[in-house]
């Protein structure tokens, strides 16, 4: 008998590919004697290694001397490794006595990032301006920063907080402290700039926050706040470089200047908050603040980029816009493409809406009299994760509930 095959397939289900990606900068330290490169993506361990351990041919006599370009166990390296173990994607600049292209980065066509890191850099001299105002001027990424906590490093509080003073436009940026300590296999045979071992490195702070990230996400949205006892743990870590008590964790998160205070207190709030990793019982250690380092002050307080999950949320909506501007470039400016570009969009505002990092969305069609331009304006309401308990205990002869 002959046969008849029908198939069927169906893909009405299909929508538009997500924009987002998690990509992290990291500048690494180029070998002595040899020049730095280009700020160059990775995806997978193994072409990282592979162009890391490329060697650089020296002439020396009859023979060649190979020099790297870094050392693959060097700290900076070992960081992009495990990043990229955990599924991130490394974008990697070789840099010298300079510092990174902070200025080349803010372009957004030409490089797609999520979270700004400073490596392990030394900050000595402050936190790195270039890299808040690269995360300002793309508006689509977050500058991850801790400062630069040498073993002379004093935990003082006042110290502390003075190495995040005076930071403009804060909102795009978070703080992190302390560095701390790790048993990960990725980090079992660092090497310092002479290359001898470090026993029991210390992993800069912020990155502390991307290995939470990392292990967070498996499991909630990407827009839920990175902290606390369900998401704020840092796999493998075994301990801090400074062991804060609860009263620092109340000065470091602006909760007050010098002591604690009382729910909406004039001082509460008030200045950069800091987020802390944080002995706190009984989770043990783990990440213990949601904030950005938007300077909050007594008569504004706080607002919702005030939060840092609040500005990973907007950074996820502004790249898939930015991805359906590009993708819409040169279309005819009809009612077509206006339903077009909301398709592309609406995906991921859904997604939020019902995973609860906004309440609601609109999008709104503005007039314009620009010859060539589709000009539209879209309103969220964030969803704010909680830190306040304001919280009473009745004691009452019934359990009659007036309305």
């Amino acid at each position: 008998m002959p046969k008849i095959r029908i198939i069927e397939t169906d893909k009405t289900g299909s929508v538009q590919a997500s924009a987002i990606s998690n990509v992290v900068f990291v500048p690494i330290t180029a070998a002595a004697g040899t020049a730095g490169f280009e700020p160059t993506l990775f995806s997978s361990v193994n072409a990282f290694k592979e162009f890391i351990e490329e060697k650089v041919p020296v002439a020396s006599g009859d023979s060649f001397i190979d020099t790297p370009r870094a050392n693959i166990d060097h700290l900076d390296c070992c960081l992009c490794i495990h990043l990229l173990r955990l599924g991130f994607q490394v974008l990697v600049e070789g840099i010298t006595a300079e510092e990174p292209s902070w200025q080349k980065l803010q372009d957004k066509g030409l490089y797609d990032i999520r979270f700004l890191t400073n490596g392990t850099q030394p900050q000595t001299a402050g936190i790195p301006a270039g890299m808040i105002e690269c995360a300002k001027k793309r508006g689509d990424c977050v500058a991850l920063v801790n400062a630069d906590e040498s073993d002379e490093f004093t935990y003082d509080i006042t110290t502390v907080r003075s190495v995040f003073s005076g930071i403009s436009d804060g909102e795009f940026a978070a703080g992190f402290t302390p560095w701390f300590y790790t048993n990960n296999s990725d980090f079992a045979n660092v090497l310092d700039t002479s290359n001898q071992k470090v026993e029991n490195p210390k992993i800069p702070a912020a990155f502390g926050y991307l290995f939470a990230y990392a292990n967070a996400i498996k499991n909630y949205p990407e827009w839920y706040a990175i902290a606390g006892f369900e998401r704020g743990i840092i796999p493998e870590l075994t301990g801090v470089a400074h062991e804060y008590s609860s009263a620092e964790i109340e000065i470091l998160q602006s909760r007050a200047s010098t002591a604690a205070v009382e729910l909406d207190d004039k001082t509460d709030n008030v200045g950069v908050a800091i987020n802390p990793i944080a002995n706190i019982r009984p989770a043990g250690y783990i990440i213990y603040g949601n904030r950005t380092l938007r300077s909050n002050d007594d008569t504004k307080k706080l607002i919702a980029t005030s939060f840092l999950n609040v500005r990973n949320a907007v950074s996820a909506i502004k790249k898939v816009m930015y991805e359906a501007s590009r993708k819409y470039t040169f279309e005819q400016n009809t009612e077509t493409l206006w339903i077009n570009f909301q398709s592309y969009v609406t995906p991921l505002l859904d997604n939020m809406k019902s995973g609860n990092g906004i309440l609601g969305y609109k999008f709104i069609k503005v007039k314009t009299n620009a010859k060539a331009r589709l000009k539209a304006r879209l309103n969220i309401i964030p969803v704010e994760a909680v830190e306040d308990f304001d919280l009473e205990v009745y004691l009452t002869d019934d359990l009659t509930v007036s309305e």
